[in-house]
């Protein structure tokens, strides 16, 4: 009887060991606010792979973007993406962009670290030899300092940022033929995603920091930008078609993938890249920016890809192409087990509270996929 009564008790707890033990803890405290917002019923076999082309980061806002080999994001923004932005000195004290100013398209920038020293710094130089000649300095160099302290300029329209100094403010000032004076974002300075009609899917304390107008991240699709590309040629002569450039980095995304099909982007409801979560919070409505030509460093003239974007993708949000995510970070291998017990932990990141890293050729692993939005019939 004996025996019998031992016999039970090491099955029973062999049984909670092997079972009880493994099953996820779905009331930790740290992870009740990211589970209000994702799916964790999802097993590995339904995660759709879509590999990531290539990571774009615009440093100072408006000018030539920078394309880099990986990325590190919180859920505030993307570090060093729109950080700095240049204002005109007025009473509007409108941020510039290459709406207002194309000429912008002509400023080249980097992020250059002297090795001696170890100081970052932000280096801006015009690609244009004759406007380079009129300008103070061959190239404008800021140091990316990593104590920022000193009088916070709050713009009229309530941007939060600090003085880069009369240097800087009187090389862009040169350059444009104008006064304006350039801000790098304050430390402390965050603000709410737009909700309604502008990113109708943000939740309440969706966040970004620095100059970064919508949301944390920004993708394009190269099999979208193939589809509009073949529709603008089509409307084109050959001689029209030869000066005519369709590319994915005018539109200015952080992250460009390529799924093979167009627009597949619009139903990407929830993602994974690693540690790294992604929601869709809304769609990108685009302008005249994206008809910028990088290498004539002038618009179309017909304002295309705008002109037929409109004959397809308009809807009461605007005129769509690429989608906002907001996103948030698995901050521990712990955290990591609890939330997706049944998925392999990334080996080849380190898994920290405050910032993913997601490089070029990762696979965007999608979850959710899910069609909530049409577009205007013809």
């Amino acid at each position: 009887m004996q025996v019998i009564f031992l016999f039970l008790f090491f099955l029973i707890i062999g049984y909670y060991l092997a079972f009880m033990h493994n099953k996820p803890n779905t009331n930790h405290p740290d992870d009740q606010d990211i589970r209000k917002k994702y799916k964790f019923d999802v097993k590995p076999n339904q995660e759709k792979p879509v590999k990531i082309q290539k990571l774009v980061i615009y440093p100072c806002r408006g000018l030539q973007p920078v394309e880099v080999d990986h990325i590190k994001v919180s859920k505030l923004g993307i570090k060093y993406d729109r950080e700095w932005s240049v204002y005109y000195r007025n009473e509007k004290q409108s941020a510039i962009t290459l709406g207002p100013e194309i000429k912008f398209s002509l400023l080249k920038q980097s992020i250059e670290k002297d090795l001696k020293t170890k100081q970052k710094y932000l280096v801006i130089t015009c690609v244009d030899a004759q406007e380079a000649a009129k300008l103070p300095t061959k190239e404008l160099r800021i140091p990316i300092r990593k104590r920022l302290e000193g009088e916070v300029i709050t713009t009229a329209k309530g941007q939060q940022g600090m003085s880069e100094g009369v240097e800087a403010d009187a090389w862009f000032s040169k350059f444009l033929e104008k006064e304006v004076f350039l801000l790098r974002s304050a430390p402390n300075y965050v603000k709410n995603v737009p909700g309604g009609k502008v990113l109708p899917q943000t939740l309440e304390g969706d966040q970004t920091r620095g100059f970064v107008s919508k949301a944390a991240i920004h993708i394009v699709n190269e099999a979208s930008v193939r589809d509009l590309r073949q529709k603008v040629l089509k409307k084109m002569t050959l001689e029209d078609q030869a000066k005519t450039k369709i590319e994915a980095i005018p539109f200015r995304p952080n992250v460009i993938i390529d799924s093979g099909v167009a627009f597949s982007e619009d139903a990407m409801q929830e993602a994974r890249i690693g540690n790294v979560l992604m929601r869709l919070v809304g769609y990108c409505s685009r302008c005249k920016v994206v008809s910028c030509n990088y290498d004539t460093y002038d618009r179309n003239p017909n304002l295309e890809p705008t002109e037929t974007l409109a004959e397809y993708r308009k809807n009461e949000y605007g005129t769509l192409f690429g989608t906002y995510h907001q996103v948030e970070i698995i901050g521990s291998y712990q955290q990591f087990r609890r939330l997706l017990p049944e998925f392999a932990v990334p080996k080849n990141r380190k898994l920290d509270s405050d910032y993913g890293v997601i490089c070029v050729g990762d696979e965007i692993r999608v979850r959710v996929a899910e069609q909530r939005i049409n577009f205007d019939k013809k």
